[in-house]
């Protein structure tokens, strides 16, 4: 799978990938170049919600030879026809799946969220300023596609004064130059821990970070970081419903 980084590139297909400069936040749309060669082109989009990915898989065409296709995360290839076939209405591969929660952790497993509560009421009383871990939480469910802590942290950062035109960007920060610094840094740094599979949380970034930070702020930055990833794990693996679903399906 391509991760994010690869997504603010054009991709050209002609058995393998080619990258070239573009950005993230743009549609998909197919251009053929040649019998053996389509192009990927990210074009300029209209305004969009927090996350694109859904906006993005509905506007990704199904290209001739190697297919890809957008998925929370990145890009990647789909699977044989006959896989396709044979997916549950509940896999990935059907767009159209109903969520359903699996799970109420808080019920079955108390003492558990308990102690998750504990570790995120240390990072509300760390010194770290209240809206930044709200922007990093924001990020971090963006990439992890997690709508119920994208819809709770969205509407916290709202409370604490952030911006509609800072979250609308939000996944495209690197771009945008209404992010300070230090917000750059542990945005980076976010996205570094978040991939870490593909990351391995490289030199350059943390030494960006650690520059804005002290030591005791980058430990407690990285368990907010950390503590965000758990949750989004926890309440999409449950398919936890947000409040727009739960008011929706009543």
């Amino acid at each position: 799978m391509l991760g994010i980084a690869d997504m603010r590139r054009l991709l050209i297909v002609d058995h393998k990938l080619e990258r070239r400069a573009a950005t993230c936040h743009h549609l998909v749309s197919e251009r053929r170049i040649n019998s053996d060669s389509t192009a990927i082109i990210l074009e300029p989009a209209a305004s969009y919600a927090v996350t694109p990915w859904s906006r993005m898989a509905r506007c990704l065409s199904e290209i001739s030879g190697p297919k890809l296709r957008v998925r929370k995360g990145g890009v990647q290839r789909d699977p044989p026809d006959e896989q396709r076939a044979g997916a549950t209405s509940n896999s990935p591969l059907n767009m159209e799946s109903t969520m359903t929660q699996r799970i109420d952790a808080y019920k079955v497993a108390p003492e558990g969220i308990a102690a998750l509560v504990g570790v995120e009421n240390y990072i509300q009383e760390c010194g770290l300023d209240h809206r930044l871990i709200a922007l990093v939480k924001v990020r971090v469910s963006q990439i992890n596609g997690c709508e119920y802590c994208l819809h709770m942290h969205t509407e916290d950062a709202r409370k604490l004064g952030e911006s509609e035109k800072r979250l609308y960007l939000l996944d495209a920060w690197q771009e945008s130059a209404l992010y300070s610094k230090r917000e750059r840094a542990a945005l980076a740094w976010a996205e570094s821990l978040t991939d870490i599979a593909q990351t391995r949380a490289p030199d350059d970034v943390f030494d960006a970070a650690r520059s804005q930070f002290s030591e005791k702020e980058m430990a407690d930055l990285s368990i907010a970081i950390a503590m965000i990833n758990a949750w989004n794990r926890l309440a999409t693996g449950s398919r936890a419903m947000h409040p727009a679903d739960l008011a929706r399906a009543a």
